[in-house]
């Protein structure tokens, strides 16, 4: 069974990109690097994903 956290009450926005395949190494690392060090950013990245279908 999956346990989950949540942190309070914060509103998300699930993104989902289309053609996943194509996805550059360099946006995969612009997305790690905001997610690791995004500090005071107005968007916080708090993970990403991948379809197993693509």
């Amino acid at each position: 069974k999956n346990e989950w956290k949540r942190r309070s009450q914060i509103n998300v926005c699930l993104k989902s990109l289309d053609n996943s395949k194509d996805i550059k190494q360099e946006f995969l690392e612009e997305v790690k690097n905001q997610h690791e060090h995004g500090g005071n950013s107005a968007i916080a990245i708090y993970g990403i994903t991948k379809n197993p279908k693509d």
